[in-house]
Formats: structure tokens, sequence, C-alpha cells
């Protein structure tokens, strides 16, 4: 089970990261009752898969309570991506020629653990011979009948548990809540007397949960962007700031587990009332596996500490991603480059308050222009970028200028 943590950021990052994204207004809307986050959105995701060969199954999984007391959680969503292969042969059983279909109805959801209105249903896409004559049969090959790219998102029922650090709570703790998730899958067949004479099925079923919490800290507001690029053995990292304050410290932090940070070197300010950027080499500590995450602590000389967004580097990986955006500052539009080869995207901006300006789906590219749907006002936006079969994310931000 694959564990990714995400946190809302002015910040992008690019060449082996994952900088998290999990603004809440992303999660359902029935879940912002809570007070407003004051502080920095985030969320934990664990996810995994299931496959089966007929399309009609029950899995269990177990999925760790949160485990962050210190913080605020706020919602718990569950995600299916359904996926079903079927091949067949269909007869024709009738004296006359027909026009026959053949397409599968497909259901997912809870038999047991948390209550919820998780209910994913989809409608395949037809097998269609027309004009099938009598006692004749047709066969298809194997191919995607279903394959529900769009992200499902439904919430757990409250009622479960509180939705807060109360000691007890069903969704708070260190230990594990465990799920039935079932599966169905039925053919629905037109006219009466066709009949499936045999076929194959396999499916796969990508399953998350996922947790959204308000984070302690404040997001810097001056910093512009922070990056980290692996470079050998080493890490550069960098970023940049506007409006630069006499006597702030940035304290780089390094964690191994995205949750536990500790200071590893500081580098003081060097302008005043201008912008500014920096730069820090992090030697990459021998025999060092996993994922290393990098944040900024900013220490100004009056006033709480700040920080920036969280950036991953993955040891393990041999291949490079990066994700940016440009122009930066835009007027009416924004161009995104996406990792990875041409893929299928879901994009969303969100505005500093939380709340979402637009979003827009793309098919099959790594390089989409999104003309904006209306004027933006003057301040910070975040570009969140979902694949959507995979659920992986990349998020970046720009600024419109006053």
């Amino acid at each position: 089970m694959r564990r990714s943590r995400i946190q809302l950021s002015r910040a992008t990052c690019v060449l082996f990261i994952v900088c998290f994204s999990g603004m809440l207004a992303l999660a359902p809307s029935r879940l912002m009752a809570q007070p407003p986050c004051t502080s920095m959105y985030g969320s934990i995701t664990y996810d995994t898969v299931f496959t089966s060969t007929d399309g009609n199954e029950t899995y269990t999984a177990s999925f760790p309570q949160f485990p962050i007391s210190a913080l605020t959680l706020y919602a718990v969503t569950v995600r299916s991506v359904v996926t079903v292969n079927s091949g067949m042969t269909i007869e024709n059983y009738n004296n006359t020629a027909v026009n026959a279909n053949v397409k599968y109805y497909r259901n997912d959801d809870f038999t047991s653990g948390p209550t919820g209105d998780f209910n994913n249903t989809v409608f395949g896409s037809n097998y269609s011979a027309p004009g099938l004559g009598p006692y004749t049969t047709q066969t298809f090959p194997p191919v995607n009948t279903i394959n529900n790219n769009s992200i499902i998102v439904d919430s757990l029922d409250t009622n479960d548990g509180t939705l807060n650090n109360t000691p007890g709570g069903y969704f708070v703790g260190n230990g594990n809540i465990a799920v039935t998730y079932s599966s169905t899958t039925q053919p629905l067949i037109s006219p009466s007397n066709v009949a499936i004479n045999s076929s194959t099925l396999t499916d796969q079923i990508h399953f998350s949960w996922t947790y959204y919490y308000c984070n302690t800290g404040t997001l810097a507001a001056d910093l512009l962007s922070f990056t980290a690029v692996r470079q050998g053995q080493d890490v550069q990292l960098g970023w940049n700031t506007t409006g630069e304050q006499a006597g702030r410290i940035y304290n780089l932090q390094v964690s191994t587990d995205g949750t536990t940070f500790s200071d590893y070197a500081a580098v003081p300010s060097t302008v005043i009332n201008s912008d500014a950027s920096y730069s820090y080499t992090y030697p990459i500590p021998s025999g060092a596996t996993g994922k290393l995450y990098f944040r900024l602590r900013i220490a100004d000389v009056i006033g709480p500490d700040h920080y920036s967004s969280v950036c991953i580097i993955n040891l393990n990986s041999a291949g490079a991603t990066g994700f940016s955006i440009f122009p930066n500052p835009p007027s009416d539009y924004i161009n995104l480059i996406l990792p990875g080869d041409n893929r299928s995207w879901q994009v969303d901006i969100i505005a500093a308050d939380g709340h979402l300006v637009q979003r827009n789906a793309f098919a099959n590219t790594s390089l989409p222009r999104i003309n904006f749907t209306r004027k933006l006002a003057s301040g910070a936006y975040f570009v969140r970028a979902t694949n959507i079969l995979s659920g992986d994310s990349h998020t970046g931000s720009f600024v419109i200028p006053q």
C-alpha cells in the first residue's frame, strides 16, 4: 500500500519531485462545515489495487487511522478508479435478424466498515452487432469496455466517528480501520433470445483512502517558489522571494517520512525590500534509499515561523519528471509542462482562499494551454494537475500582479 502526503503550496517543484497539494476545496462540499482552517490544508492518502477475473469479488483492506494527533482532521474520503477488460461471443437465438447489444453494468460499494454514500456505478460501452442473423454468432476481441478514468470521490459518513482529535474518535488513532469492498459486474443484453455464448473478463480497481486535515504553521506569503532537483549524489535546492526582509533566516528542514522534520542548515537573507534568489546543495547520505522530504522553516525577526511547501526526492526512481507553469505572471492564460508521455489530466486552478476557480480536462497531451474563463483578480493562485488514470498530482503557483 503506497502512502503519499500532500500539502498546499505556493511553490513549484520539478524533476523527481511530487509537491503536496490537498486543498480542502477539493474535498466534498458537505464536509466544509468545520471551522475555517487558518493555516495549511493538506491530506494523507493510502491506496491499493484490487484485481479479479470475473468482476464479482469481495476485497478486504486495512487503512491506518489518522496518525497525527497535533493536526485537525476535516474529512475522510474514498476514491475508486475501475477498468474492466472483456471479450465475448454473442449468439442470436431468434429466427430473424436482430440488432444485438451487450453492455456491462458495474457497481462498487462498501459491504462492511465505515458507512457512507460511496457508490461507484458505471455503464460500459456497447458490444453491438447490428443485423445479426438468425442462429448466428459474432465474436468481439477483448477491449476495455469500462475505463472509468474519472476520479470519483465520496465522503465517508461522519456518524461513524468524530472528525477531530477527540480521544477514541473512529478515524483518529494509531490503529487500523478494516473495510470490505465489493464489486458487481453484470451484462445487460438486448433484445430477448440473444445470449453470451462465451466471454472473458478481468478487472482492476485502484482504490484509495484520503484524510484531509488542517496543518500547523502558515505558508510564507512572499515565497514565490521552492524547488528541488537531484544532481548525482546531491540535491540542489532553490527558492525565490519578493520583498525580502532583513534578519530573516531560512532553515532548511529534511525528513525521511514526510512527518518529522529536522533543521539541517540555516541560510540568512541577503537583500532588503527586493526580490531575492537562494540555493543550497544537500549531499545525499551514502546508501540512502526511499524518499527525502524537504521544506523551509522561515524565521523572521518578529512574528511566528512560516513554511514552504514540501518537496520530495525519490531516491529509488531512475527517471526524471518535471512540472512547470508559464508565463508567470500570466495575462489571460497559462501553459503547463506535464511530466511523462502524453496522458489525460484534470487541472484545477484554486484561489488562495481555497475556492475552485476553474477546472479543465485534457486528453493525450503533456503541453496543455489553459485559457482563463474570467478575468482573475490580483493575488496568488495554485494549479493542481492530476493524472486521471494513476491519480498522481503535481502542484505549482502563479501570481496575478496588481
